[in-house]
């Protein structure tokens, strides 16, 4: 047809691994597929191999390298583990045999399902498509992207209101802490602040060397919590979402984005410092030497 890039055949089926339900997908050939959810070792590629997601590895206590014992139907065969994968789809539950593999438990098994790839056409134009060509030979049509961000979506949002909330979190310690300390030390400079604007220090001056005198710490700090961030925002990633059936992200870190936070957060500080330091437009000699 028109468009299709490729089809795979892509089933999912239910097999129990070790006495463990878990949802088991069929393919020819793994290599095709587009998105590879194994993240340590490799799908498997001979009817003897399986591998399985690390949800299903804690479960059973088996690892790469180890043999499972498979069950479909009435059938049961041992095969050997050559991945670990994740998923955040049935609770991380799943695993993976080739069609060879699977005709091992049913020798007449074939695939139902087709993956279908597709260029320059909308999922839902091609679906309203092959429904009005083959419907009836049709049972039913997935529209993958649609689906992914419906299961994603709530994960999206968890993420993005942690982020939010970190992100502001960290403006109010800024803006406190600038404030307190900036507070602190001008009551205890006030005379030596006095004695300056008495010589000749304007008030725009003091505030300025206010400011820039807290901008090594500041710049320090900012520079830490970005590499910090740069490096260790997917593992943190990964942990909260762990629940979901995610193991190990690998999300692109985008750089220019962590640097125009670090220089955002300095330019807020710098300002903060500017503001509270507006109270020394108060002090004056002569309002030190009436006290």
């Amino acid at each position: 047809m028109d468009h299709v890039r490729k089809v795979n055949i892509f089933d999912l089926i239910t097999t129990k691994i070790d006495g463990q339900t878990v949802y088991t997908n069929v393919t020819d050939r793994y290599d095709d597929l587009e998105n590879d959810i194994v993240y340590e070792g490799r799908q498997p590629k001979y009817e003897n191999e399986i591998s399985i997601s690390w949800v299903v590895s804690n479960q059973v206590n088996k690892g790469i390298g180890d043999t499972v014992e498979v069950e479909y139907g009435t059938e049961t065969k041992r095969y050997l583990v050559t991945g670990l994968s994740q998923s955040i789809g049935n609770l991380g539950q799943v695993a993976a045999l080739t069609m060879e593999g699977i005709q091992q438990l049913q020798s007449d098994y074939k695939g139902s399902t087709l993956y279908v790839y597709l260029n320059n056409i909308k999922n839902k134009d091609f679906i309203k498509s092959i429904q009005e060509q083959y419907g009836d030979n049709i049972d039913e049509t997935l529209d993958i992207d649609e689906n992914i961000e419906s299961q994603t979506g709530m994960y999206t949002a968890a993420v993005f209101a942690v982020m939010v909330m970190v992100l502001t979190i960290t403006v109010l310690v800024v803006v406190m802490i600038l404030y307190l300390i900036i507070k602190t030390m001008i009551i205890k400079r006030k005379k030596e602040f006095g004695v300056m604007k008495a010589i000749g220090y304007s008030t725009i001056q003091l505030m300025n060397q206010i400011s820039i005198s807290f901008l090594p710490v500041i710049m320090t700090g900012v520079a830490i919590g970005g590499v910090l961030g740069y490096f260790f925002t997917n593992p943190m990633l990964s942990a909260l979402l762990s629940s979901a059936g995610v193991k190990r992200l690998d999300f692109i870190i985008h750089l220019p984005t962590i640097l125009m936070l670090c220089v955002s957060i300095i330019i807020l500080a710098y300002i903060v410092s500017l503001l509270v330091s507006r109270r020394i437009k108060s002090i004056s000699a002569y309002g030190l030497i009436t006290e």
